[in-house]
């Protein structure tokens, strides 16, 4: 499981951070706000099947820029 503190997503902050993270599973992000170049790629190769947890009434992208497809997703 993998828990994001921030509650603003920078330009780039994440970018390719779980790249190839095979095991990653579980990921709680409660942002708030999400720039739209801070996700690039940073679930790309993570597992198939996940939860990602995320603030209520915050949309994300669906994919490697954003939820990985695939995985549920519980509003917080």
């Amino acid at each position: 499981m993998l828990k994001l503190e921030a509650s603003v997503l920078q330009e780039y902050c994440y970018q390719y951070m779980f790249r190839d993270c095979k095991k990653l599973n579980k990921i709680i992000c409660l942002a708030s706000t999400l720039d739209p170049f801070a996700l690039e790629g940073w679930v790309d190769g993570v597992a198939s099947a996940g939860t990602f947890t995320r603030k209520n009434g915050v949309t994300w992208p669906i994919g490697i820029n954003g939820i990985p497809s695939g995985w549920s997703i519980v509003d917080q």
